[in-house]
C-alpha cells in the first residue's frame, strides 16, 4: 500500500498492489574445462552456476559463431561438428527468467588421427664402405588435431630409430651393407596423444646394398695350354647379399663366376691369342648391379710345340734344305742341319722358317735335320722334337778337256818338235772312245784313244802345227778347241 503526506498531514493508505517476487540474473559458472577431444568432437564441462534469481532456463555454450544448449541440470555437453585443425574458445553462460548471466571461457580443440602420412623410400648417405647412414623422410597432410605432431620410427627388424621426433626426417645411423631388405614404419601422433590420435605408414622396401670393396692383389698366368690363362684372386666384400665375379678383357666378359665370396679362388679363361699380351681385369658386382673393378694384368698365353717340318732337294753337287716350325706363343729356336752342320736358325714366338745350302759333292746321300727347341717358359714345356729327311746328289756332268803337253818330242814326222795331246775326262766311267781331231787341213780325226773312267790321260797323239787347233770328242762329248803354241 502507498501513503502520501504533506504539511497538511498524511493521506489514507492506498489499496495493496498485486504480489511480486524479486529477481536477478544468474552468476557465471565457477569453472569451464574442455576434455575428451575426439574426431570432430569434445566435451565442455562447467562448474556450479550461482543463481539467486529465478530458476535457470538454459545453459548456452558459444564457440566459433555457433551456439549449443544444455539443460539447467547438466554440467557438461559433447560438442560435435568441429574442425580438428581449429582452436575454439568455448564460453559457457546461463539464463533465467530475468536475464543471461556472465560467461566463462576456455579454449579447446577436437582431435582425430593425423592425415596424409606418406613415407618416402629410405636414402643412404653413402654407398661405399661396410655401413651407411640411411635418411628416412616423410610428409604429412594435416595434424588433424593440436600440434606439435611427434613421430616415432621403427625399422622392420624391430630397431627403434627415432622417438618423439618433431621434424619430418630421421636418420638410421648404422645400417650394415649386407643386402637385407628393410622397411621403416613411421607413427605420427598429434599433441592429443594416444593411439586414437596416431597414424602410421611404412616406407617402400629398401635393400641395404652398397658398393663392393676394392680389389686387392691378384695374379694371372699362362697355363701352357693353347689360349688358356689362370687367374687367382680373393673376392672383395660385395656389400650386398650376393656377388658375381667376372674375368674381363677390356670391356668384354671372358668368364662369369657366380656366388663367390671371400677366400682364395682360381679360374681359367680360354680363347686368348697365343703370343699376344692380353690385358685381364677382375670385376665383382652385387645384386644392385654395383661393381668394383681391379687393375689390369697382362698375360701372354702359349701352347706346346709341334714337330717341325723339313724338306730338301739336290742340285748338282749341292743340297738345298728348308724347315718351318712355330713357337706357339713363347720363344723357341728352329735350327737346320745339313750333314750335321748348322746352316741357319730362327728364334721367335710365332712362325719360324730356316733355309740353307751346302755343297756336298756328287753321288752323295745327304742327311738333313730340323730341331725345334723351346726357350724358358713358366710353366715349362717340352721341345718340339726333330724332323729328318735325305737328299742325294747325282752324278757329275760329263766333260772333256784337252791340254797341250809340256814335253816336246821329235820324230821323223815331227822334225821341228811336237807336243802330246792330253785329254781330261770328268763324269765318265768304263771304257770311253776319244777321237782326237784338228783343223789343220780341214776338220778331221788324226788320232784315237780309249780311256778308262775319268781322269787325265796322255792319248799318245802328238801335234806340232803351231797356230792350229786340237780338240777331242769322247763318246759324243766334245772338248773346247785348243790352239797349239810353240
Amino acid at each position: 500500500a502507498v501513503q502520501a503526506f504533506n504539511r497538511a498531514g498524511d493521506s489514507d493508505w492506498s489499496r495493496r498492489s498485486a504480489a511480486i517476487t524479486p529477481d536477478t540474473a544468474p552468476g557465471a559458472p565457477s569453472s569451464v574445462s574442455v576434455s575428451d577431444p575426439q574426431n570432430n568432437a569434445l566435451v565442455v564441462s562447467w562448474g556450479a552456476i550461482a543463481n539467486q534469481g529465478s530458476k535457470l532456463t538454459k545453459i548456452y555454450i558459444t564457440y566459433g559463431g555457433s551456439v549449443a544448449e544444455a539443460l539447467p541440470g547438466q554440467s557438461s555437453k559433447r560438442i560435435t561438428g568441429l574442425d580438428n585443425n581449429q582452436v575454439y574458445t568455448f564460453t559457457v553462460s546461463a539464463r533465467n527468467a530475468f536475464a543471461m548471466g556472465p560467461g566463462v571461457s576456455q579454449k579447446g580443440q577436437s582431435s582425430g588421427r593425423p592425415l596424409g602420412l606418406d613415407v618416402a623410400t629410405p636414402s643412404p648417405q653413402d654407398l661405399v664402405g661396410a655401413t651407411t647412414q640411411a635418411d628416412i623422410t616423410w610428409s604429412l597432410g594435416s595434424a588433424n588435431g593440436p600440434t606439435p605432431v611427434s613421430y616415432d620410427v621403427v625399422r622392420s627388424d624391430g630397431k627403434r630409430v627415432c622417438s618423439n621426433a618433431t621434424t619430418r626426417s630421421c636418420t638410421d645411423d648404422s645400417v650394415t651393407f649386407d643386402g637385407t631388405s628393410y622397411t621403416y614404419a613411421v607413427t605420427a601422433t598429434n599433441a592429443t596423444g594416444g593411439s586414437a590420435h596416431a597414424a602410421s605408414d611404412s616406407s617402400p622396401a629398401w635393400r641395404a646394398t652398397g658398393t663392393p670393396d676394392g680389389w686387392g692383389s691378384w695374379t694371372a698366368a699362362a697355363t701352357g695350354t693353347d689360349g688358356q690363362a689362370q687367374v687367382s684372386y680373393t673376392v672383395p666384400a660385395s656389400r650386398g647379399s650376393s656377388s658375381t665375379v667376372a674375368v674381363m678383357n677390356g670391356s668384354s666378359v671372358l668368364r662369369t663366376i657366380g656366388a663367390q665370396t671371400g677366400g682364395v679362388h682360381t679360374a681359367t679363361v680360354t680363347g686368348l691369342s697365343d703370343g699376344s699380351s692380353t690385358s685381364l681385369r677382375m670385376r665383382v658386382c652385387n645384386e644392385a648391379d654395383r661393381c668394383s673393378y681391379s687393375g689390369a694384368i697382362g698375360v701372354t698365353t702359349f701352347g706346346g710345340l709341334s714337330r717341325p717340318a723339313v724338306s730338301a732337294s739336290a742340285s748338282g753337287s749341292s743340297v738345298h734344305a728348308s724347315a718351318t716350325g712355330n713357337g706357339n706363343g713363347a720363344p723357341a729356336t728352329l735350327t737346320l742341319y745339313i750333314d750335321g752342320v748348322s746352316v741357319g736358325s730362327d728364334t721367335g714366338t710365332g712362325g719360324l722358317s730356316v733355309s740353307g745350302n751346302r755343297t756336298v759333292g756328287y753321288n752323295h746321300a745327304t742327311a738333313v735335320r730340323a730341331e725345334l727347341v723351346t726357350g724358358s717358359t713358366n710353366p715349362s714345356r717340352g721341345d718340339g722334337g726333330t724332323a729328318t729327311t735325305t737328299a742325294t746328289t747325282g752324278s757329275p756332268p760329263l766333260s772333256v778337256g784337252v791340254t797341250q803337253g809340256s814335253d816336246r818330242i821329235t820324230t821323223s814326222s815331227c822334225e821341228s818338235g811336237c807336243n802330246y795331246v792330253l785329254v781330261t775326262l770328268n763324269g765318265f766311267s768304263g771304257s770311253t772312245h776319244c777321237s782326237i781331231r784338228t783343223d789343220y787341213g780341214g776338220d778331221h780325226e788324226f788320232s784315237a784313244y780309249n780311256a778308262s773312267g775319268s781322269g787325265t790321260f796322255n792319248t799318245g797323239a802328238y801335234f806340232g802345227y803351231w797356230g792350229n787347233q786340237v780338240w777331242a770328242v769322247c763318246d759324243g762329248v766334245s772338248s773346247s778347241r785348243v790352239t797349239w803354241v810353240r
